[in-house]
Formats: C-alpha cells, structure tokens, sequence
C-alpha cells in the first residue's frame, strides 16, 4: 500500500529547496507514494518540471494573475495568509488531512503552518537547509516573535531533516532538538551532465579567465563582496578574466549599480535565472561561492559533478561538501581571504589543475542512491 506524503511549500521558485524538493519528486519511485504537493502560491520556474509527475499538486493562493478584481483578492489573501489567520486554521482549511507524512520542506512559514497540523497519526517532518543561527531570516522577516516561539515551532515536529552536519549541530545545540537527522540534498549526476552538452547562444571567451556563481542575488551569498573583490583583481593582476553570476532576487539592482559605478561591464555579467546553469558552468575555470553563510551549496555539488575547481569562503555547508579544504580551496570568510584566495588560483595553474583533479574525485561520491534510501528509510519506517 502506498504511504501518502504531503509536501508543503511556499513556491515552486527558483531556489536551491525548490530545485531540490523537485529533483527528490522525480527520483522518488512512485510506485511506493501518493505524493500530494500543496503550495502556498501557484508560481515558479519549476511548475512545468511537476506537471508529468505521477503527483497531485494544489495551490492555496492561487497566481495572483487574472482582472482587476481577482487580483484585489490575491493580495487580500495573501496579507491575511501571511500577518493575520492562525496556522491551525490555514491547516484546517486548506491542507490535506490524512497524510502518513508531512513534510515542511523548507523553513519559515511552511514549517510553522505544518506545526500546528490537527493529523495525530502522521509523522512530521521539518526540513532545514540553512544554518538558521548565522541566517535567522525567519526571524528577520517576522514569521515568528521571537526565536522561542521558531524553538517551540521545531520541537513539535517528529523529526527535523538537516542538509549537513553543520547545520545539524546548529539545530541541537542552539534549538536543543534531540530528533534531529542529516540528509544530504539529492544532486542528480546524470542530469547535470547530460544538460551540460546542451547548447546555448552565450559565447564564453576562452583566452580569459572564467569564473562562475550560482544562487539567489540576496545578501547572504556575497555577491556585493565579491563585485569589489573583481575591481582589487582587475587592478592588481595581469590576469584577464570574466565572472558570470546566474540567479535573480532582491539584490539585483545594487549589484548591477556596483558593476556600473566600478566600470565593471567587461569583467562581471549578469545572466538572471537559467533554467539549465550547467552549459555555462562546464566552461567555466573556476566555481567561486562567496557566501556570508549557507545550509549545502547545491551550486558546490553540481560544479564537483562537473570537474569545475571550487573556491569557497569557511562556512556551514561548502566546509562539510569540500571536507574541509581536501576538495576544494577554502578561504577565511572576509573580503580579503576571498581576494587571496582568488588571486592564487588565478596566477596558479598547477593549483588550478589539483583541484580540478579534487574536484572530479569528488563528484564521483555523490550517490543519489545512498541519499534517496535515507529518505526511504525515514518516510517508510519513520526513522533513520
């Protein structure tokens, strides 16, 4: 008999819980699920990825598309979603009732709507994929109170889901959780590389040096840092190079101001969201994450899948995936390390060559076999 297993989630946009919930949907055998997936609004680059999926899929809000009325009710909904109905009666109302699973599949407001779920019978689950101690953002954009009432959120839940080791840690010591489990976020290596031999109209210019980060233009990855870091490098080496930044989000106008005011149009581009990243990143040199603080990196995986050397600043997640500077260069998590550590890869090709070796070792390690009979093992046994 197939267990049924609700998924919920804000948006099927483009981040990396998004991108990663719908690759676990498509690797997931069907066979043994009911799958019901229920967002909280009805948009997202990865809509189309679940309409051949063997699913059932809900939205609560809607599009917010339509005449001029249908979106004075979208807007009405979605502030009285968000600032004023009790979670117990968003669940009530709108979720499905007789799940065997529930799964919050990314923090905030999904995982405090599921917390208050009336289902006694169904295991819950709370999915975590960022170190919420450095990038409290639930907190910061007034989900909940206060940091005790997220704590008490997570301690209803049966078991929380963790995408590292560090992040683990963070949510037994500082949320002191005691039912707390590590799995890995699901790359699929066979898709990467075949879509990396896809073509694209987008000329990459071998004769400099090309370097690539993948994620959403927010303050959490660096990418303001890391445009001031492309003017120290564009003045101080000999060495010509280009970085490509793909992914949208709140920080785009400034960013797009720094290139401006620095005179940057020839060394940083501004892609905007790809749905297919992997043609431009297998051309890259170098993968660099600038992040103030992360959960995994998908991008990370994806790039070592790749064989793309990666550069990353010390922080939660990219630490764990480059075993602590064994696969990848890893960098003090400032402006300057940053700098030092780019410029060495950029002036050092026999250092460039190791860890583009490191990285093709360790791409290989990434099973989605081990990681999909964990999530197995927690859906169908309950426990890990």
């Amino acid at each position: 008999m197939r267990r049924k297993i609700l998924f919920f989630i804000e948006s099927l946009a483009g981040g990396g819980a998004e991108k990663v919930l719908v690759t676990l949907l498509k690797k997931l055998n069907l066979s043994n699920y009911d799958i019901q997936l229920v967002t909280l609004v009805d948009t997202g680059i990865y809509l189309n990825d679940i309409k051949n999926l063997d699913i059932s899929y809900t939205s609560i809000l809607g599009t917010g598309k339509g005449n001029f009325l249908q979106r004075i009710k979208y807007k009405i909904n979605y502030k009285l979603m968000y600032n004023y109905l009790p979670p117990k009666y968003v669940y009530n109302i709108y979720l499905p009732k007789k799940s065997d699973v529930e799964v919050a599949f990314v923090e905030g407001y999904a995982t405090k709507i599921l917390s208050a779920s009336s289902n006694k019978k169904a295991l819950r689950v709370a999915w975590v994929h960022t170190d919420l101690m450095e990038n409290a953002w639930p907190l910061q954009q007034r989900i909940y109170k206060n940091w005790e009432e997220e704590k008490k959120v997570y301690q209803i839940f049966n078991k929380v889901v963790c995408v590292s080791d560090s992040v683990k840690k963070v949510m037994i010591s500082y949320y002191g959780l005691n039912n707390v489990v590590r799995i890995y976020n699901i790359v699929d290596s066979e898709i990467i590389k075949d879509r990396s031999l896809e073509k694209t109209n987008l000329s990459i210019n071998k004769n400099v040096f090309n370097m690539i980060s993948i994620g959403r233009l927010v303050p959490q990855k660096g990418y303001d840092r890391l445009i001031k870091i492309c003017v120290m490098l564009r003045d101080e080496l000999e060495v010509r190079f280009r970085l490509y930044l793909i992914g949208e989000g709140e920080e785009c106008d400034n960013l797009q101001s720094l290139i401006l005011k620095n005179k940057l149009g020839e060394y940083v581009t501004l892609l905007g969201f790809k749905k297919n990243p992997y043609i431009y990143l297998a051309q890259m040199d170098l993968f660099v994450c600038s992040s103030r603080c992360e959960g995994y990196s998908l991008a990370i995986a994806e790039s070592m899948v790749l064989g793309i050397p990666v550069v990353s600043t010390d922080c939660s997640g990219p630490n764990e995936l480059l075993a602590f500077g064994k696969y990848g260069l890893l960098c003090e998590n400032t402006e300057n390390g940053l700098y030092k550590a780019l410029k060495q890869l950029m002036t050092n090709k026999n250092m460039l060559l190791k860890y583009k070796l490191l990285s093709q070792e360790r791409g290989k390690m990434l099973n989605v076999d081990s990681l999909l009979r964990d999530v197995d093992n927690l859906f169908r046994k309950n426990v890990i």
